[in-house]
């Protein structure tokens, strides 16, 4: 099996993560960018390092492929883990379908919307063929991506820096069109994904140390990502009823045209590399599913189970399903993607809490947080914003939900009359 090495483990948690600044237009169009650009300073600690450091505990507790599947079915039962990974997957799925969306709203606005579908046919096909070379592939294109992505709004940011420092005045502006549960839903997607290193644990070649500094090393390349393109941007177009979805490349281009011309391939390669990694992670939490022992996945998904270490069929089965996401609404699909994921955390936190309260710490791969009571308490706020989010979703995204989880539902009881049967 080939193992990802440390820088590796970066370039692809980075794409996980984060991927590079493109939608923080709808944290400033639902938010203002005052609030967003708190939410830089608070959402990581808030939302962020919690996730961090309950993935890398329990990825090393349980340290085979399967991240969060694996974690409830062993601590919560297989009911709750099938339940967990229906969410958990139809949002993977939903968050895959936005890179492309991304992709075609960005470059159709220079070339035209008439080749919108094209487009995002292209980003899942490159994808699919990176992803069938296997994970090292993906993580060597994702570390060029990575690099090539920043570039041009960190020169911008040099060029713009004098006139940056005088801003405060235009971050006191309220958003053109105030939107709580967007601008929450927003915020979280763009530092999401934290979760989906455990299901890739078996094939990281690092240390218990090296994997929680690597994790540290993205939160920050995530936070300069999402801050240096917002402070460009809103310097060089301070009226905020002139931003629009997709608009940084174009409002890039008042400061230079070459800048803009490299944010457009950037753009595309920061799209593809999200969709590249997303993919790679989803099609193993798929494989996983199917190849547990007594779920309901094993005979709905068993011919997606295969010996090798690429799990093709699921990555084919998982990039047709995006195609055909990618015609909903992309606002629509970001809040479905984050109600999902919420319900999806609050599964992993429960069993991530009802582990640290019945294993001995000296069993546990990190001692931090040292307690139980420690492990609560930097869970809590990361569940109070979870529950906040399920509270502010549209009654759409909440019937859309509670279908998914009596379908799933359905499908459990099925498992059960067969068994008996």
């Amino acid at each position: 099996m080939e193992r990802l090495d440390y820088v590796g483990l970066i370039t692809v948690a980075y794409f996980l993560v984060c991927g590079g600044p493109f939608g923080i237009e709808y944290l400033v169009i639902h938010g203002g960018p005052l609030y967003t650009l708190v939410g830089l300073v608070v959402v990581p600690l808030v939302w962020s390092i919690p996730q961090a450091v309950m993935t890398v505990d329990m990825s090393l507790t349980h340290s085979v492929n399967g991240g969060y599947i694996v974690w409830i079915q062993r601590i919560l039962g297989k009911r709750a883990a099938w339940l967990a990974a229906a969410n958990g997957i139809s949002s993977n799925l939903i968050d895959l379908a936005l890179y492309p969306t991304l992709f075609a709203e960005y470059t159709s606005s220079l070339i035209g919307e008439q080749y919108s579908p094209a487009l995002k046919f292209i980003v899942i096909f490159v994808g699919t063929l990176l992803n069938v070379l296997g994970l090292r592939t993906v993580s060597f294109v994702s570390l060029v991506i990575m690099i090539f992505v920043f570039s041009p709004f960190a020169l911008a940011f040099l060029a713009e820096f004098r006139e940056i420092i005088t801003l405060p005045s235009v971050f006191a502006q309220g958003p053109p069109t105030p939107q709580p549960a967007a601008f929450m839903s927003a915020f979280m997607w763009l530092y999401n994904g934290w979760d989906s290193l455990g299901i890739i644990i078996e094939e990281l070649a690092v240390t218990p140390d090296m994997l929680i500094r690597a994790c540290g090393v993205v939160l920050i390349l995530v936070t300069l990502t999402y801050l240096v393109p917002l402070l460009v941007i809103v310097r060089l177009h301070p009226d905020l009823t002139t931003w629009y979805p997709g608009c940084l490349i174009v409002f890039l281009s008042d400061a230079s045209t070459f800048l803009a011309n490299c944010a457009i391939f950037a753009t595309c390669a920061g799209q593809l590399g999200l969709f590249n990694t997303g993919l790679s992670t989803t099609s193993r939490a798929v494989a996983a599913l199917a190849g547990q022992s007594n779920s309901p996945g094993t005979w709905l998904l068993g011919c997606l189970v295969q010996p090798d270490t690429v799990p093709l069929r699921a990555i084919f089965a998982v990039s047709g399903v995006v195609l055909l996401l990618t015609a909903a609404d992309f606002t629509a699909l970001v809040e479905a993607n984050m109600t999902l994921c919420a319900i999806k955390l609050l599964f992993q936190y429960t069993a991530y809490l009802a582990s640290r309260a019945e294993t001995v710490e000296k069993q546990r791969a990190i001692k931090f947080p040292h307690t139980l009571w420690g492990a609560i308490l930097l869970a809590f706020p990361t569940i109070v914003l979870l529950c906040a989010l399920l509270a502010l979703s549209t009654w759409t995204t909440v019937l859309l939900c509670l279908f998914l989880n009596l379908l799933a539902g359905l499908i459990l009881y099925a498992d059960s009359f067969m068994s008996v049967s």
